[in-house]
């Protein structure tokens, strides 16, 4: 039955349900991880957490769920615990674009933006960036005041959002907080704004 609540969205049933399930059967790694899912689901990073990780301790290295300890840790703004998880994973795996795009965004919203542009770089050069991966880059050209290179991502990223403006500026307005812990003032992001309509 917690399957079928978790399927319509009804997660605190869902887990009374796996809870139940767990005290018959303990430790059963399904279970858990659907305990994790829903605990993630509903906004509660915290328990999803321990229970990811009671997960990894039952079966350690895991992809899928040190990706989601990495994700719950982002969550909780625990940027280095985040960085020591995803770190783990790119050695275990080696060429996981998606564990490249989760270090580079943690290093840049902890301050680190010499390692941030280090995975800029693996991810523009080697493989097919998203507009995200553009954003981001934007971000970190900004930050290192290459306003060129800046500009250029930008409007890369918005080329291929098909000039969506309107995600555009809601995904560039998510982020200013963190431009401006890493040295951009608020009076200048109007004015990057202005300059990519032009």
């Amino acid at each position: 039955s917690g399957y079928l609540y978790q399927q319509t969205s009804q997660f605190p049933k869902a887990i009374d349900a796996y809870i139940k399930a767990d005290f018959i059967q303990p430790d059963d790694i399904w279970t858990v991880r659907k305990m994790a899912l829903c605990y993630r689901l509903s906004g509660n990073f915290e328990k999803a957490l321990e229970f990811y990780q009671h997960v990894d301790y039952l079966k350690p290295n895991m992809t899928n769920v040190m990706m989601q300890i990495g994700h719950c840790y982002v969550e909780l703004h625990k940027f280095k615990e985040a960085l020591n998880i995803y770190f783990k994973l790119d050695a275990l795996e080696g060429d996981n674009i998606k564990v490249w795009r989760a270090i580079c965004w943690c290093s840049f919203v902890s301050g680190n933006i010499k390692q941030a542009q280090y995975y800029v770089n693996k991810l523009l050069e080697n493989t097919e960036p998203t507009s995200q991966d553009y954003l981001n880059a934007g971000h970190v050209a900004w930050c290192q005041r290459k306003m060129n290179d800046a500009i250029e991502y930008y409007r890369t990223s918005l080329d291929l959002q098909l000039n969506n403006w309107e995600i555009f500026i809601e995904t560039f307005n998510d982020d200013k907080a963190y431009l401006i812990a890493n040295g951009i003032d608020a009076d200048e992001i109007p004015l990057m704004i202005d300059s990519l309509v032009s």
